[in-house]
Order: structure tokens, then C-alpha cells, then sequence
């Protein structure tokens, strides 16, 4: 970036989504990758017990999506919905 700014991997795969096209595929794409997003962090078994007053813990696992995985992703995507408009053929729309 030119103001020398650097964005975590969560912030530029935000920035990376913000940008898709608005279409309903897109739209339905985005979704799913938010949804792994989400999915990416698992949250282990979390443990109380206050009868004794032993502490909660909790742990996590880092997302796994990175900038690089959701670019790959989107470049699919890409090629899907134009080998998918190939093969509809000019006037099928």
C-alpha cells in the first residue's frame, strides 16, 4: 500500500470480499466464504466448574482462510462462471 499501512490477513480477506461484484453468484459465493470464515474458528471444549471454583478456559483455533486460499477461491469462481457461460452458449440467457 502506498501509505506504508499494513493489513492483517482477516482485514485484507475482508477488503478482498468487500470488492466482489454484487450479483446474486457473487453475493451466494461470498456467503459461503464468510461461512468458512466463521467455521474457521473452532472453539474447544469450554470447562467450568464452579462447584469447586476452578477457572474457565477456552481455546482457539487460528482461521485458517488466508488471502492467498480466498484469491485462489475467487479465481475458481471466476473461470466456474465463465466456462459456465461458454457452454450456455450466445443467447440462452
Amino acid at each position: 500500500l502506498e501509505t506504508g499501512a499494513k493489513f492483517s490477513e482477516e482485514e485484507s480477506v475482508f477488503q478482498l470480499l468487500t470488492g466482489l461484484p454484487q450479483t446474486s453468484k457473487w453475493r451466494m459465493f461470498k456467503s459461503q466464504i464468510e461461512q468458512r470464515l466463521h467455521d474457521g474458528y473452532l472453539g474447544t471444549m469450554i470447562t467450568s466448574a464452579l462447584n469447586n471454583g476452578a477457572s474457565i478456559s477456552a481455546t482457539f483455533q487460528h482461521n485458517p482462510i488466508t488471502f492467498e486460499l480466498c484469491s485462489t477461491r475467487i479465481c475458481g469462481e471466476v473461470s466456474r462462471q465463465l466456462n459456465e457461460k461458454t457452454l450456455a452458449g450466445p443467447g440462452s440467457e
